[in-house]
């Protein structure tokens, strides 16, 4: 009996051996088809979330487009209407841009010039805060930009004409007056809340410095004679 007990054991030990082999596997397996479907199910989401940012994307630049028509839609409706209907501030300068001669362009937008630069005096610097007082700085910018549109194309058409070159010094220093008139007028629309001390007392400079250009472009021109033997239609600003 004792050798019958003995002999079992040694033929039982390499088939427990055998089955903790196969055990082992079957759990390897387990555990590798565990950690496969994890990094399967990883990927999934890593893909849905690539998917959902996409679209989001093309979703956010189609409404950008959208918006970016819809405000030059109103923005052409808008400047429509203001052409039908001008403002007593906008007549003079629709009346510059229905006028063929760049000269009287040229004359128009000096007097336009001398309007803006005197509307500015209006708006000061430390008021910006207010609600009224920015928009009527967001007003003369718009103003300002057209009038400085309108005096680069003048410039450009003089330039393109021989017979003008004797006005080409006044036209380059009127397009320096209102570029720096339309970066001023920017300046001022872009204030968000009311300036510090040293912004005020920097914008104030600027003014002054713009005014006194102004007011030497008007005398030089008050002196110069455009068209010899020819009056001009336009009356220089006093």
């Amino acid at each position: 009996m004792g050798t019958y007990r003995k002999g079992w054991r040694w033929q039982a030990g390499p088939t427990r051996r055998r089955q903790r082999s196969a055990e082992g596997l079957v759990f390897a397996v387990i555990v590798g088809l565990v950690i496969a479907a994890v990094v399967a199910a990883l990927l999934v989401a890593l893909l849905a979330l690539v998917l959902a940012a996409a679209v989001l994307a093309a979703i956010g630049y189609l409404a950008y487009q959208l918006a970016r028509w819809l405000w030059a839609s109103y923005r052409r409706r808008a400047a429509e209407r203001r052409a039908r209907h001008p403002t007593p501030e906008l007549r003079g300068l629709f009346e510059m841009a229905r006028t063929p001669d760049p000269l009287d362009r040229y004359l128009l937008a000096v007097r336009e010039l001398d309007r803006l630069s005197t509307a500015l005096l209006d708006v000061q610097p430390a008021d910006l805060g207010q609600g009224r007082s920015a928009r009527r700085a967001a007003a003369l910018a718009e103003q300002a930009e057209m009038l400085h549109e309108a005096v680069r194309e003048i410039e450009r058409e003089l330039n393109a004409n021989p017979a003008a070159d004797g006005t080409l010094a006044g036209v380059w220093e009127l397009a320096i007056a209102t570029d720096e008139l339309w970066a001023y007028c920017r300046d001022l629309r872009a204030m968000r809340g009311t300036p510090a001390l040293a912004q005020v007392r920097r914008l104030e400079s600027r003014r002054t410095a713009l005014l006194t250009r102004r007011d030497a472009l008007i005398a030089r021109l008050r002196e110069a004679d455009l068209r010899p033997g020819v009056s001009s239609p336009t009356t220089v600003p006093s």
